[in-house]
């Protein structure tokens, strides 16, 4: 919230009754007791904190001011992006504009997404974990093999719906890992690790389960801060994999109400069995994901969305897929409700495509001057700029590739 403080705005924040001392952990407040889930804290958490704490926010900047905001906005991602759009979907009067990035809307299926492919490691019963090299090896192959899909070679894919490399015609490819003790070849085990990230969860007969995350090296999927969904630890040469606690304490806590519970020697079967029981359990108390976005559209408020391509903790295509839904319901969702994709940015950051610095301006202008966003602009850490364009139209280069500005981009 710096610079919306710094540009004027009153601002607040809350944290959602659960409030703890160890990050993202929710060991101190998840279970009343072991095999009993704290509903009511997990409610303050998804939706009672938030209400809460916009309506008293309001009643002070009116106290304080002696009037009410003239226009008030909700900016977030990730959490921020899933609580944005509870507002959207349950308290549409409260905020004239939201923006939210990288929504954690559909809750359940980007926890068990972020632990997938460690579960198919475990399941081949393998002696050590693959290098990270061989995974770059890979990444890097179907980055050369896509790079050129808008016409730009700059390292990214910038439209992964057209991109399929099959990683295991790559076993046995030569790496270049000996700078890090790891092997000369890529394995079989970290070709099928690799087509677990790239293909999402799957179930034993290999249907379809939930979308995947971000296909590049420096994007997302493996050195995304945070969570990693094919961490590792290696010691000279030798790596065991390294879990990101923020997926798996979801399985751990709320799905089988045990901290002690062991994801290792999970099957298949069991694996799916908890996918399923995280959406039927708890779908209705923290997903915000209903595609009914009338209430909205009445109130005259407006939602601006993006979500990165090389999301490695939230797959973008959850959040394509609500946007479709919601197309369904209305056709004239874009008067209310706007997406847009960013080729190569990570969770929330720029990563090597970069990411929209001018989100909330947008919004603002939207909201209080009635100039619908048609397109947005990418910027990473070198100052690079690309143009985003309103999903699901694409981005096209037709410049000169040695130095380029998001105005030579097309949206197609």
């Amino acid at each position: 919230m710096y610079g919306q403080v710094t540009g004027g705005y009153a601002s607040a924040t809350v944290d959602g009754g659960v409030e703890h001392e160890n990050g993202s952990s929710v060991a101190e407040w998840a279970l009343t007791s072991p095999g009993n889930v704290d509903y009511n804290a997990l409610q303050d958490f998804a939706f009672n904190g938030l209400i809460d704490g916009a309506l008293i926010a309001k009643s002070i900047i009116k106290t304080f001011y002696h009037s009410p905001p003239t226009y008030s906005y909700w900016d977030g991602c990730s959490q921020g992006g899933r609580q944005g759009y509870l507002f959207a979907q349950r308290f549409p009067d409260v905020f004239d504009g939201i923006a939210a990035a990288a929504p954690a809307i559909n809750w359940s299926p980007f926890f068990f997404a972020g632990t997938y492919p460690h579960q198919v490691f475990y399941e081949l019963n393998a002696t050590g974990f693959p290098h990270p090299c061989e995974f770059e090896a890979l990444e890097k192959a179907a980055i050369a093999a896509c790079d050129g899909l808008d016409g730009l070679i700059d390292g990214l894919i910038s439209d992964p719906d057209k991109c399929y490399i099959d990683p295991r015609t790559l076993v046995g490819s030569a790496v270049n890992c000996s700078a890090t003790g790891g092997p000369s070849t890529i394995s079989a085990n970290a070709a099928i690790i690799m087509e677990a990230v790239w293909e999402g969860p799957r179930t034993q007969n290999g249907s379809f389960l939930w979308y995947p995350a971000g296909y590049e090296v420096n994007g997302g999927s493996l050195e995304a801060p945070g969570p990693e969904i094919i961490g590792s630890t290696c010691n000279n040469g030798t790596c065991t994999p390294l879990r990101a606690t923020l997926f798996t304490d979801w399985i751990k806590y709320f799905i089988e109400k045990n901290p002690d519970y062991n994801l290792n020697n999970m099957t298949r079967a069991e694996w799916v069995e908890d996918f399923v029981a995280g959406e039927r359990e708890y779908k209705s108390i923290i997903n915000t994901d209903f595609p009914d976005l009338s209430g909205l559209r009445r109130s005259g408020g407006k939602l601006l969305t993006w979500h990165g391509l090389a999301d490695g903790a939230i797959p973008y295509g959850g959040t394509r897929d609500y946007f479709d839904r919601v197309s369904v319901l209305d056709p004239e969702l874009r008067d209310y409700y706007r997406y847009f994709e960013a080729p190569g940015a990570r969770h929330c950051i720029d990563g090597q495509g970069g990411s929209p610095h001018e989100t909330f301006q947008a919004l603002v202008d939207w909201v209080e001057k009635g100039i619908a966003p048609e397109t947005l602009t990418a910027r990473n850490a070198e100052d690079k700029e690309r143009l985003l364009c309103l999903y699901p139209k694409k981005a096209v280069f037709k410049g000169n590739p040695s130095e380029y500005t998001a105005q030579d981009f097309v949206c197609e």
